[in-house]
């Protein structure tokens, strides 16, 4: 790029104009110069003593009018010597005012020889700075190849033919490689560019066949209608509702992905192995279409946080106001537990209960949870929604968030501990079951994913455990409900060897308690402290007389009963199995050997049969304690520890120790 040249250089460049020459000034007014060419004697001193001449002619005049008769002569003489002076000092004036201008011109000259001298010295250092300024923009040239993207060297030599690539001169020469490579780079664009446009001309064309039939196939929805519509009658007849069906697909298709696994994983239950379960989308689709698209922005990192001011009416102005700290903090809260508008319904039937589980996807914290409504003409504390499914499975009361990243989330929210249970009713409860059944497997390292597999080796064991928890909670509580009736259920005949013929030990009181009164209990201490009774188990108080003897028995039933058989903790008048070995031992008869109790159809009457083989032990406990004996037995105790006869002998009709 040439020098930008300033427009004032040329003019620059030019001899600086001559200085005018001064007027030449008569000889007679100049100062009188002396031989060498030196000035004469200084204006200044001869107008001094011009002025002092000139004062003592005056004086002299004054002198002589004060005379009485002044002589007209010397006025005459005085008057043309003042006038001589005076001529003097306009001569000396004029002399002074020549000099002055002659100085003046010389020192114009002067200074036009210094500004020739000082332009031609800013244009040598503009040129200099110039001439700087085009090196250095040459030195940080950067051409627009380094920003193209070229294969490599090998690649090149690979593949562009011999007469682009010229081995033999590119090798050693950078700069003809560049070339060559910058050539080969053009033509691959070319060809490149020629095939993008050959696929431009087939996608039109792909295009222009796809908005053809899709024309066709909606001038045929119609018509589809109306034969769905005119066969509902025939599918209803044949238990094929694929209308219903359709909608039900269509639904699923906004389903989040953890839910659509459940979905379809319980379908294909519901088809191969149990057709009495029914399994269906509920929910508004136009509001899960922009939860979805929510969802799948926030999942992408696109959508940020931001606190919205409410809007307030106030004399018909429109204001804002921000919220409290409270309304803030509640209004988090709420976003954090939001639920999709979409949720997947499981009802399972058996005998007269119909079980209801809606599943739902808790969106900020992405995990599903799971709805309880219980349908039965049977009434209960074992009976209850909100806790008919917990601890299913081991450690699984759903009284925690599974996914451990949430626990940053919900302890910044001050939701955490107790506080989240409390919101479990609001939001459903988040089994660990229900985050397997929907595939959903939580890593620490990764961003929670969704795996079939995973969905599909849990729901037939699920199932399973599902109607085996309905069948051993309606057995419960009809068994519970004939204690609360202070009678028992008939023993099965499969258990009656196991048991006399009569009892003498009556029930005489049955009463539900708390866990305060539990905790309190100074016998129960120890079974806590070892983890045998918890504070989620159904705990009773009954009360047993054999005669004038009473015995109080701390009944604690686990949620997973009958898998963990129910605890009894024994004491007489206030004296329990810590004091007392033959309260231990009756006591171990009924927690340690109810194996002997349990047969293959007989798991869920566990406690009935626990409670009377409780009411043999006292029988035997009672008689050892008094002289009158009913019952067969030939040693009251035997070994170290004194044991009771409290095993029964049906074979033999007699009771023996262990």
């Amino acid at each position: 790029m040439p020098p930008k040249r300033r427009a004032s250089t040329k003019a620059t460049q030019q001899a600086p104009p001559e200085p005018k020459k001064p007027k030449v000034v008569p000889e007679d007014v100049v100062e009188p110069m002396e031989t060498d060419g030196t000035p004469g004697p200084s204006i200044s001193k001869e107008f001094s003593n011009t002025c002092q001449k000139l004062e003592a002619v005056l004086d002299q005049v004054n002198e002589i009018k004060k005379k009485d008769s002044p002589s007209e002569s010397d006025l005459a003489e005085c008057s043309r010597n003042a006038s001589l002076h005076v001529i003097t000092l306009r001569r000396l004036n004029r002399a002074g005012q020549v000099r002055c201008k002659a100085a003046r011109d010389k020192t114009i000259r002067s200074r036009q020889e210094i500004d020739g001298l000082h332009l031609q010295l800013q244009n040598l250092l503009y040129h200099v700075m110039h001439l700087q300024g085009e090196i250095r923009e040459c030195r940080d040239f950067k051409s627009r190849d380094g920003d193209i993207l070229l294969v490599g060297e090998d690649e090149f030599y690979r593949d562009a033919p011999a007469s682009i690539s010229c081995p033999d001169e590119t090798k050693g020469n950078d700069h003809k490689k560049m070339l060559a490579r910058l050539h080969w780079e053009l033509e691959q664009r070319k060809s490149l560019t020629r095939q993008l446009s050959e696929a431009d001309l087939e996608k039109s064309a792909v295009v222009k066949d796809i908005d053809t039939k899709k024309a066709i196939l909606s001038s045929l929805q119609p018509q589809l209608d109306s034969v769905m519509k005119a066969t509902l009658p025939v599918q209803e007849l044949m238990s094929m509702p694929f209308a219903q069906m359709r909608v039900q697909q269509k639904l699923a298709y906004h389903l989040p992905e953890p839910l659509y696994v459940l979905f379809v994983q319980l379908s294909a239950y519901k088809e191969a192995l149990d057709q009495e379960v029914v399994v269906s989308v509920e929910g508004e689709l136009e509001e899960a279409k922009l939860a979805l698209s929510a969802l799948k922005s926030r999942q992408t990192g696109s959508e940020s946080d931001s606190d919205n001011e409410q809007p307030v009416h106030v004399s018909g102005k429109r204001k804002k106001r921000r919220k409290t700290i409270d309304e803030t903090l509640l209004q988090k809260r709420a976003d954090l537990l939001k639920l999709f508008p979409l949720s997947v319904r499981l009802v399972v039937k058996d005998q007269d209960m119909t079980l209801q589980i809606d599943f739902q996807f808790v969106m900020a914290l992405e995990i599903v949870s799971a709805k309880v409504d219980l349908n039965t003409p049977l009434g209960g504390a074992v009976l209850k929604s909100e806790t008919f499914l917990s601890w299913l499975f081991p450690d699984d009361d759903g009284l925690a968030s599974p996914n451990p990243a949430n626990q940053f989330k919900l302890r910044k929210l001050g939701i955490d501990g107790d506080l989240f249970a409390s919101f479990v009713n609001e939001m459903g409860i988040p089994y660990k079951w229900a985050q397997r059944l929907a595939g959903l497997n939580f890593s620490p390292e990764k961003r929670p994913f969704t795996s079939t597999a995973t969905s599909s080796s849990t729901i037939e064991v699920l199932m399973k455990e599902i109607r085996t928890r309905i069948g051993s909670r309606i057995a419960l509580q009809e068994q519970l409900n004939r204690l609360d009736s202070l009678e028992l259920i008939d023993i099965p005949a499969e258990a009656a060897h196991c048991f006399p013929g009569q009892v003498n030990t009556d029930l005489t009181g049955w009463q539900v308690i708390n866990w305060d009164s539990v905790s309190e209990n100074a016998l129960t201490n120890g079974w806590i402290e070892r983890g045998l009774i918890k504070q989620n188990d159904y705990f009773f108080e009954a009360t047993f007389k054999n005669g004038t003897t009473e015995f109080k028995t701390v009944v604690s039933i686990s949620p997973q009963y009958p898998s963990v058989a129910p605890a009894f903790i024994v004491s007489k008048n206030g004296v329990g199995a810590g004091e007392d070995c033959d309260i231990k031992g009756l006591e171990a008869e009924v927690n340690v050997h109810y194996p002997e109790l349990v047969f293959s159809c007989l798991p869920k009457w566990l406690l009935s049969l626990q409670i009377k083989r409780l009411m043999m032990c006292f029988d035997i406990y009672a008689e050892c304690e008094s002289s009158e004996r009913e019952k067969i037995y030939f040693r009251v105790s035997r070994g170290k520890d004194r044991s009771r006869p409290y095993v029964y002998d049906s074979e033999k009709g007699i009771f023996t120790q262990r």
